[in-house]
């Protein structure tokens, strides 16, 4: 029995690792003139750049690409004020760091405390400690092999009819998203409702790429056949079924041709009510029964199908001849889901982990139930941690830079009063969500489930997910409520805030309200830490792309055609400028794609800076090296630099401090030595910013 688990753990982790280089998306290549550049041994044994990297200054963000001394403030303002904090990177042998990873390793740290303290209680610190408990056991795990699945795949492999079959998905018993995904979200029929997005899920199509080989379909059969050998299948029977579903879902696609021929459906898109739902695909049915995607309360709800004749070519085939095949379309997905919370050989294949003693069994069940149960480990944060009363504090914080949004919005010259309306409009709607939301989920009834479905982890992990489902689909066919982080899956403790187009709304977690990212010694740092971040997110309403959203998140044209222009002229100024940045050797940054971020950033700092004026003394020195050092950050190399600048909207964080500042006439003012010649210079004429 061992040997035979140990052959199977091989061959998931072998196939799971080629499936993960098929799927993955191939990495920007290095340009050719980006190589990492010569290293130089300085005093101390300590390594630095020979050749900086970076124009018009240098990338201060890569580990080692600092000059020996520090430079003036008029050359390199971000790495002026933070040359201390690089020097002491470069001590350390600290080649990854930011404030932002600081403060969540601070909220990591805690959590895992409060675990530990079994003087401290409270339901949700209960239930998250039974579920540590239950992952952290791999003795238990172990001595229970793959029976905590097995008892799932009986459900559905006893059957001997497909209608047989659908009886017993109605009652739930599937996980992993079996045939399709379920998604909760605003219905695309423009009711302002709830509805359920569809896409379909086949286990072959879901782990190749459209250019697959041969070879990597054989890698992928032989993966899938692994799963159903973890589920009990014999290993013959189980590569006969794998290659059923092959012809399976090639049929299907071939199906999905002839419905898009037959429809017109030309983006193989549609829209079902209930009813509509069951005659178009019954396997789909099932599952929506079964899963509860459906109003308890008898509302109406929409379901929006992507990829439909893919549903109906599974349809066609949803006879009792195809029952092997079909039945084993659910055993796979549910397999792969069960991988985690089993043994600890499969729990090492899943997790592409070699040598299962080399795992941290205490990182691992933090990191699993700070993904499972983030809303409770939001709680016991809150409770036990989070200062008394700052949430009020940055809520009327929040309020200011409204209203310095609101003011500014009013008096800018180059729009319409009738575009100035329609902004001032969708400001005012603006929901704000900070620290938390004024709802929570009630983790006691989870309590109270979970006491009775502890025997294996994987049952616990299940009552979990039915659990967030039930929340997430008693919604369904109601108003869109705007601002819950559940839809979001939003965890306060990570050190973020964003704005979300399609709600038009603010989140502002306590994650980031951590030391100098919510520096507190005055209002200067104030306004440069946490109320530049506030003023960042409110912008975002109004960047390239928020302008093309209303009040409540819908897309809409609220421009005037003139405004419209004149709009796409002042950002396409700001996109200019980034492009002219260099971050390494011959790589410019993509004005483009850091547009947004770029126009939120200088948004933020204008509303900060508005605020200063109500405040007489104002030191503007502290309040440009506070936010200077917000942006104090640290990549190992070039080479992930450049893969993030790639892939991220997010410019070089050392750019996002220098770039900013020298656009505002205080930054000058506080710096006379800023003048023609030196880096940090930009003449009046060459500033740029939208609002």
């Amino acid at each position: 029995m061992e040997s035979k688990r140990k052959k199977l753990f091989e061959i998931v982790l072998v196939a799971m690792a080629l499936i993960l280089v098929l799927v993955s998306c191939q990495s920007a290549a290095k340009p050719a003139d980006a190589e990492q550049p010569e290293q130089t041994a300085q005093s101390g044994g300590l390594t630095l750049t020979a050749d900086l990297q970076g124009k018009p200054w240098v990338n201060s963000n890569v580990f080692g690409n600092w000059p020996a001394q520090r430079p003036a403030p008029e050359d390199n303002f971000e790495l002026c004020t933070n040359y201390e904090l690089y020097m002491e990177a470069l001590k350390e042998g600290l080649t990854s760091d930011s404030l932002y990873a600081r403060s969540e390793a601070f909220q990591e740290a805690k959590i895992k405390e409060l675990i530990a303290d079994t003087s401290k209680t409270s339901d949700e610190l209960e239930l998250i400690r039974a579920y540590y408990r239950l992952f952290a056991d791999f003795d238990k795990r172990n001595s229970e092999g793959n029976g905590p699945l097995l008892q799932y795949r009986d459900s559905i492999v006893k059957n001997n009819t497909v209608e047989q079959l659908s009886e017993e998905v109605q009652k739930g018993l599937v996980f992993g998203d079996p045939l399709a995904k379920f998604v909760v979200s605003d219905a695309m029929d423009g009711t302002g409702k709830y509805g359920v997005w569809i896409d379909f899920n086949l286990p072959i199509s879901a782990n190749l790429s459209q250019d697959y080989t041969e070879e990597d379909l054989a890698l992928v059969k032989d993966y899938l056949a692994s799963l159903l050998v973890l589920a009990g299948y014999e290993e013959n029977f189980a590569a006969t079924v794998v290659d059923g579903i092959e012809q399976f879902e090639l049929k299907a696609a071939e199906l999905d041709s002839d419905f898009i021929k037959k429809t017109g459906y030309e983006n193989d898109m549609i829209e079902v009510n209930l009813e509509g739902l069951k005659e178009f695909c019954t396997p789909l049915y099932d599952l929506v029964m079964g899963l509860g995607y459906y109003s308890c309360d008898g509302d109406p709800v929409t379901y929006t199908i992507s990829n439909a004749g893919m549903f109906y070519g599974m349809e066609q085939m949803y006879m009792t001849d195809n029952i092997d095949v079909i039945e084993a379309l659910y055993v796979i997905p549910m397999a792969q889901y069960a991988m985690r919370f089993i043994d600890i050989d499969t729990y090492a294949a899943a997790e592409m982990i070699e040598d299962p003693t080399e795992i941290d069994i205490e990182q691992v069940s933090y990191d699993f139930i700070n993904t499972y149960l983030s809303g409770a480990v939001d709680q016991v944060y809150l409770e036990f941690v989070f200062p008394e009363g700052l949430r009020e504090k940055i809520t009327y914080l929040t309020k200011l830079y409204i209203a310095a949004m609101e003011q500014r919005l009013k008096v800018e010259p180059w729009l319409s009063e009738e575009t100035k309306q329609k902004a001032l409009d969708k400001l005012s709607q603006m929901v704000c969500v900070v620290v938390y939301p004024d709802e929570w989920l009630d983790f006691h009834e989870l309590s109270e489930i979970v006491k009775d479905h502890d025997q294996f982890l994987l049952d616990a992990v299940l009552c979990r997910d039915d659990f967030y489902r039930a929340y997430t689909t008693s919604f369904l066919g109601k108003d869109i409520e705007r601002g819950n982080w559940v839809f979001s899956n939003t965890k306060t403790t990570e050190a973020n805030a964003y704005y979300v187009t399609g709600e038009n709304s603010i989140n502002i977690l306590a994650g980031i309200l951590y030391d100098t990212l919510y520096y507190d010694q005055s209002i200067e740092t104030v306004l440069a830490s946490i109320g530049a971040t506030i003023g960042h997110e409110i912008t975002h309403g109004f960047d390239t792309g928020g302008a093309k959203y209303n009040g409540v998140g819908n897309e809409e044209d609220w421009w005037t055609e003139e405004d419209a222009e004149r709009f796409a002229e002042r950002a396409g100024k700001v996109a200019d400028a980034m492009s002219s940045i260099e971050v390494a050797d011959g790589v410019t940054v993509n004005g483009e794609f850091v547009i947004d971020e770029m126009v939120a950033d200088l948004g933020g700092l204008a509303l900060s800076l508005d605020i200063a004026k109500q405040y007489p003394d104002f030191d503007y020195d502290l309040f440009f090296r506070t936010y200077a050092l917000m942006w104090y950050s640290i990549k190992p190399d070039f080479e992930s630099a450049l893969a993030l600048y790639t892939d991220d909207s997010h410019p070089a964080d050392y750019i996002r401090a220098n770039f900013v500042v020298q656009m505002f006439d205080e930054f000058y003012s506080a710096y006379p030595q800023v003048k023609e010649g030196t880096a940090m210079y930009r003449a009046p004429e060459d500033r740029v910013a939208v609002w």
